[in-house]
């Protein structure tokens, strides 16, 4: 299956409302930007996870992205200021069991220690693929469509006086409210960041829609 992360710079664009206005029920945390952001500390002092996000669907904690060492440590490289953060193996199974996620997707050198330790979270083993190119898209302003031409640039000049909506087929916020392509060609331009929101909830939208 397909699914969002809330963690990746797109998922950041919205706010819970506006995943459950396009149906968004199943998303994705990475451990990784967790532990960069807010923290192991902060992490161990939340109930759980969908606490945290006040995320009323279900949610999988994604752990893959840890990188291990050959002293048997977990492994981040901070993308904010290039430290290099280690945590022991217990540490991090510890923490996902703190967190309590509906499911877990693990790196393959912890799944034995899971197995031994913390059958639990073995139990919420599943192997799934994040979806975060339909965000990144939009960030750039490339809209889906269900025509032949798949992909619509909303910068392209050709935009400014077209005032059909982005695609008639959908059923996004953007789109069901009628607004334009000539109104998120001018948003895109002179309010890039309230124009990628929407832009993120229709490319969403019809990704969602793929999978039906």
């Amino acid at each position: 299956m397909f699914i969002p992360s809330l963690t990746h710079e797109t998922g950041a664009v919205l706010t819970v409302s506006d995943w459950a206005s396009i149906d968004v029920k199943l998303a994705s945390c990475d451990l990784s930007d967790l532990l960069l952001k807010p923290g192991i500390e902060v992490l161990k002092q939340i109930n759980n996870l969908k606490t945290y996000w006040h995320w009323p669907g279900e949610l999988v904690l994604n752990a893959r992205t840890l990188l291990n060492n050959v002293a048997e440590q977990c492994v981040i490289r901070s993308k904010y200021d290039g430290k290099i953060l280690t945590f022991t193996y217990e540490q991090i199974l510890s923490l996902i069991q703190h967190l309590s996620p509906d499911y877990v997707a693990l790196p393959a050198y912890l799944v034995s220690l899971t197995e031994q330790a913390y059958p639990d979270i073995l139990m919420k083993s599943v192997e799934y693929d994040e979806n975060n190119k339909s965000g990144t898209d939009a960030l750039q302003g490339l809209i889906y469509t269900s025509s032949n031409q798949n992909m619509l640039c909303i910068t392209d000049k050709k935009y400014a006086m077209d005032f059909s909506v982005m695609d008639e087929s959908c059923a996004c916020p953007a789109c069901a409210d009628g607004f334009t392509r000539a109104y998120f060609h001018h948003l895109y331009v002179h309010t890039p960041l309230l124009c990628q929101r929407w832009l993120v909830m229709h490319n969403q939208w019809m990704t969602n829609q793929m999978f039906v």
